[in-house]
C-alpha cells in the first residue's frame, strides 16, 4: 500500500503492525465484542447499546491517534487518508465503518497451515476463550495448531461474509487477497490499486 502512496501508520517496524496502545491494546475491546458476537459478522446497531457504547468509547482514542498520524503525513493516494495493519482489527471492521463513516478494507488471508505452525500463537492465547466454550478449548489442548486454524478460519470467513453483505454500500469498499495469490503480484497490485483509489 505504501508503494501506492497510502500513508501507513505503524507502531512496530518489525511487523508493520499497530498495537493500539491508546486503548490498552487490542485484547480489551476485541474480547468485549467477541464474548457477545462469537464472530466478526455482526452489525454495531444489533449489539446491546451498552456494549456498543463501551466499545466505541474504548476505540476513540485509538481512532484519534490514527487520524492525527494520518494528517501529519497525508497519503498521496486518492480516496485514502491513511491505512494501518493489525490482523485482529478485522474483527472490529463494523465499528470502524460506524465510526469513520466510510471505509476501505483490505483483508489478507493466510493459509491456515501457515497460521497453525507460526511462531506467533498469541491470538489463540488472547482470544480463543472469548470465542469458544471451555469444552471446545479442552478438546484441542493437545493440538494447539487446530485452535489456531479454527480461530483464523472462522474469523476470516465471518469477516468476509460481513464485507460481502456490505460491499454494495457507497461508503464501504473491500478486497480479499490470499497470500498465495501474491505469486502473481502484478495482478494483485492492480486490484489493490483499484481499492486504494
Amino acid at each position: 500500500l505504501e508503494k501506492l502512496g497510502v500513508r501507513m501508520n505503524v507502531d512496530d517496524r518489525g511487523t508493520n503492525d499497530v498495537h493500539a496502545d491508546e486503548m490498552g491494546g487490542w485484547p480489551p475491546v476485541v474480547r468485549l465484542v467477541l464474548r457477545h458476537t462469537k464472530s466478526g459478522d455482526y452489525d454495531v446497531e444489533s449489539l446491546p447499546s451498552d456494549l456498543a457504547k463501551n466499545a466505541i468509547q474504548t476505540m476513540r482514542p485509538f481512532i484519534s491517534s490514527m487520524d492525527t498520524q494520518g494528517k501529519r503525513h497525508p497519503s498521496k493516494a486518492r480516496g485514502v487518508t491513511y491505512g494501518f495493519k493489525a490482523p485482529v482489527a478485522m474483527l472490529m471492521v463494523p465499528f470502524f465503518l460506524h465510526e469513520y463513516g466510510q471505509l476501505k478494507f483490505l483483508q489478507v488471508v493466510r493459509d491456515g497451515r501457515d497460521i497453525a505452525f507460526s511462531g506467533n500463537q498469541s491470538p489463540v492465547t488472547k482470544f480463543y476463550s472469548s470465542m469458544y466454550p471451555v469444552t471446545e478449548s479442552k478438546k484441542w489442548n493437545n493440538m494447539p495448531q487446530v485452535k489456531a486454524m479454527q480461530l483464523w478460519s472462522e474469523w476470516n470467513a465471518a469477516v468476509a461474509e460481513w464485507s460481502g453483505r456490505h460491499s454494495n454500500m457507497p461508503n464501504f469498499d473491500s478486497l480479499t487477497i490470499h497470500t498465495e495469490d501474491l505469486i502473481d503480484p502484478a495482478t494483485k497490485f492492480m486490484a489493490v490499486r483499484e481499492v486504494a483509489g
